[in-house]
């Protein structure tokens, strides 16, 4: 006799109804950027400003009880986004399979994950932060949906 391990449940469907819906309009914009393009979205510096809107993101999260949500969307944000660059960067050739070059520096890939995650944070915590700190985490970001 096996003994069954108990399925973990998905992390989105304990999301709250209208941050999941935000969440799919976002990674559904996401999509639509070229890869090549996803740093002319990201947020270039880290303040005491950004610093102090993450730690009132995160202590939203802990009140709301959503830090397990938050971070599988985080992770499945920047999932899609290595996979993206993965995909992108290589090429088939007649001699076989290559890399391309064009994507920068990795140190500003680092930065597009960085700012996608504080952009992802403030669309799952939209209504639980304030205007001032939903800009600072969203950042360009925000143009990417109509809400």
């Amino acid at each position: 006799m096996q003994t069954r391990v108990p399925e973990r449940p998905d992390p989105f469907e304990s999301l709250p109804r209208a941050a999941r819906a935000r969440l799919v309009e976002f990674m559904t914009a996401l999509e639509r950027i070229n890869v090549g393009d996803l740093t002319l979205y990201a947020v270039g510096v880290r303040d005491a400003e950004h610093d102090r809107a993450v730690a009132a993101a995160a202590e939203a999260a802990r009140a709301r009880h959503l830090e397990p949500q938050l971070e599988a969307a985080r992770a499945a944000v920047i999932d899609y986004v290595t996979h993206a660059y993965q995909v992108a960067m290589m090429r088939i050739s007649y001699v076989g399979p290559t890399t391309a070059t064009g994507f920068g520096p990795a140190d500003d890939r680092v930065r597009v994950m960085r700012s996608l995650a504080d952009a992802v944070t403030a669309v799952v915590l939209d209504d639980a932060l304030d205007d001032a700190d939903r800009a600072e985490l969203m950042g360009a970001w925000d143009g990417l949906t109509a809400g």
